[in-house]
């Protein structure tokens, strides 16, 4: 069963509607970050900037083409994660950079006072120390390592027939 509005089938407005979105994203993040390398004045900060902005038209494409080709929509969302996994360790170096980089973060840290925790958590005595930084730091390059390994395995997994993302059963494999 075919819906139509005015006699024109409705998945051919959504692709018409998804690329006129597809090219307004594109052409304004590719405007923003060529304005970032015509004013290149805060290299420590712009090559961040500028990863950072790349996930735009990346997860834009990504998605207009599953939206086109939706039997390989798998592929173009795990092409996404992966880049989305850069961008997460690229706007956590970007906020490093911001807060003077690692040695003066460190130094900083040790710097401050004891503080208390907002509620729930308010009877907890936080003490600041290397290791807080240290565990965000880990936190953030294991996620930036696993989402990839995991990426990849639903791709084998869908490959071997074993890729269910709504079942939870044994037999098959569903990684997030």
């Amino acid at each position: 069963m075919s819906v139509y509005f005015l006699d024109i089938q409705v998945h051919y407005w959504v692709w018409a509607i998804g690329f006129v979105f597809l090219v307004g994203a594109v052409v304004s993040s590719f405007a923003e970050v060529m304005l970032h390398l015509l004013y290149f004045r805060e290299p420590y900060y712009q090559k961040w900037i500028i990863r950072i902005l790349f996930i735009v038209p990346i997860y834009a494409t990504m998605s207009y083409c599953t939206l086109l080709f939706r039997s390989y929509g798998l592929i173009f969302d795990s092409l996404r994660n992966c880049y989305e996994a850069f961008v997460i360790y690229c706007f956590f170096r970007l906020l490093v950079e911001f807060m003077g980089g690692l040695r003066v973060l460190d130094e900083n840290i040790m710097k401050l006072d004891p503080f208390r925790y907002p509620p729930p958590a308010c009877c907890i005595m936080g003490v600041p120390t290397r290791n807080v930084f240290l565990y965000i730091q880990r936190g953030t390059l294991q996620y930036v390592i696993v989402k990839p390994i995991t990426t990849f395995i639903s791709l084998f997994a869908a490959f071997l027939g074993l890729y269910d993302k709504q079942s939870y059963l044994i037999d098959s494999v569903a990684l997030w």
